[in-house]
């Protein structure tokens, strides 16, 4: 019997490591996949209180649609990186409370000299994360 035990634990720890290396199968590789071109899977990943991607999109296109900004990866992942921003600074409020937020304020009509559209988004999440 001792004689079986290291070749038992050398099988063991092959398949393990081989599994571990290989990655064959199972569904374990899918966060690797979220690459910097996939904004709303990275925001999916980061934000508290994130769960259905779909609904997340829907969300940040509804709000970058109200501005009336291209819904457009660099312009998701800008307004990701501002979520993130203003969320950081907030003690109660998550990223995704921020967005669910700035989905449900109406856009402001005015226009303010030098204000760009992404401007008058940062100043919605900031109202929302306060």
């Amino acid at each position: 019997m001792k004689r079986r035990a290291p070749l038992v634990l050398a099988v063991v720890a092959a398949v393990t490591v081989a599994g571990c290396v290989g990655g064959g199968g199972g569904g374990g590789g899918e966060a690797n996949e979220i690459g910097p071109d996939d904004p709303i899977g990275q925001m999916n990943e980061t934000f508290d209180g994130t769960s259905d991607r779909a609904e997340l999109q829907q969300e940040v296109d509804l709000i970058l649609q109200s501005y009336d900004v291209e819904t457009s990866d660099e312009n998701r992942s800008e307004l990701g990186n501002i979520v993130l921003d203003v969320a950081e600074d907030s003690l109660v409020t998550s990223e995704m409370d921020v967005v669910t937020c700035m989905s449900n304020v109406d856009p402001e009509e005015e226009e303010v000299e030098g204000e760009t559209k992404m401007d008058k988004i940062r100043s919605v999440a900031e109202f929302c994360a306060a």
